[in-house]
């Protein structure tokens, strides 16, 4: 739900003449987010908004991430648990299971020795409860270590490349968008700040079922992004 408000906020600012659908289609995302109860959604929905606040630094957005990378580097250096810990501290605010997801990348690191090759087949031992539905797991509410657990250390360094060109992808865009053209540069800024959400949800779910297929459709929706061969180099979504 968190990650589709951004599309919805794309066609406000289209104007394509559909505000009243696009009003509801973004309080019903916001309803989907809001009733779950749980930390996982919520920060995403309040990454999200972050994400469509920092608009005005597009052009910016190297420091950003940099402040970004120093930040948490700097919070895992004092803090006395792992950054990852403040997952939980989150869950305990607003709800949710935050203590699992962080006992759960503890547990990742811990075994990374069984798994960083092809993966692994068994992490029931991983945590105190396991899961109804598998006699071998444990419930793996995050996404990289759920690709880890699938297909070892180089699935997720592969996986983290796909996200860093799809942003790649993004910024080059948007650059070359005549800033004139405020409605498309803001689509596409909608696109980033989807993969974004996308990113924040991956800690605390592993993608599965109808749920992969809203991924795909983000990646599909990036890899559409191509200039034509005028002079102007116009944007056009294939």
């Amino acid at each position: 739900g968190a990650t589709s408000i951004p599309f919805y906020v794309a066609l406000w600012v289209k104007e394509t003449g559909q505000k009243l659908l696009v009003a509801i289609g973004i309080l019903a995302a916001t309803v989907i987010t809001m009733t779950t109860a749980s930390s996982g959604p919520v920060m995403t929905y309040l990454f999200m908004l972050f994400g469509l606040l920092m608009w005005r630094l597009w052009n910016s957005m190297r420091l950003v991430r940099w402040i970004l990378l120093l930040t948490i580097l700097a919070l895992h250096m004092v803090m006395k648990a792992p950054v990852w810990a403040l997952i939980g501290k989150v869950g305990e605010l607003i709800g949710g299971t935050g203590w699992h997801r962080t006992a759960l990348i503890d547990a990742a690191v811990e075994h990374f020795d069984e798994w960083w090759l092809l993966g692994t087949d068994y992490t029931r031992h991983w945590m105190a409860t396991g899961v109804s539905w598998s006699e071998n797991h444990v419930d793996i509410t995050n996404n990289f270590v759920g690709i880890g657990v699938r297909g070892g250390f180089v699935s997720v360094i592969l996986f983290v490349a796909v996200l860093v060109y799809c942003f790649k992808t993004v910024g080059i865009r948007l650059k070359e968008i005549d800033p004139a053209d405020f409605p498309l540069k803001y689509t596409v800024w909608c696109l980033g700040v989807s993969l974004f959400a996308h990113i924040t949800a991956f800690t605390s779910v592993s993608y599965f079922d109808q749920i992969i297929v809203f991924w795909y459709l983000q990646l599909a929706m990036i890899a559409g992004l191509k200039v034509s061969d005028n002079a102007n180099k116009k944007i056009t979504f294939s």
